[in-house]
């Protein structure tokens, strides 16, 4: 019976300690509303505006994305406009296929600020 007993005291130890080091731990932060900079022709031409475009997650809302890039990038967003992107058919191969949709927004900066999405 001795054994049983001793492997319980193991398993009190260990618990105490896991309890320091999650207390020690670094907290995660919440996950990104952001995916990444959309980078295409009319994206690109649109930065010449102060317009820049994002795919973000499907659930984001607008005060979320805006309150994101501002935290992110330090400039003043003025409007968020948001479009959802329908999945597509694909043939490719000489198979049916589905190219996934996903949901982008457009960001409009206050006047003279500026992000730079690729290094120039």
């Amino acid at each position: 019976m001795a054994f049983f007993g001793l492997k319980k005291e193991k398993k009190e130890k260990s618990a105490g300690n896991a309890i320091v080091s999650a207390a020690k731990a670094p907290v995660k932060s919440a996950p990104s509303v952001l995916r990444k900079p959309v980078v295409s022709e009319k994206a690109l031409d649109m930065e010449n505006v102060g317009k820049y475009v994002f795919e973000v997650v499907d659930d984001a809302t607008k005060p979320e994305i805006k309150k994101e890039i501002e935290k992110l990038y330090g400039v003043k967003v003025r409007k968020v406009n948001v479009v959802t992107v329908q999945p597509q058919s694909i043939f490719f191969k000489g198979r049916t296929g589905r190219q996934n949709g996903f949901k982008k927004a457009l960001v409009k900066l206050a006047q003279g600020q500026k992000i730079e999405v690729l290094p120039k």
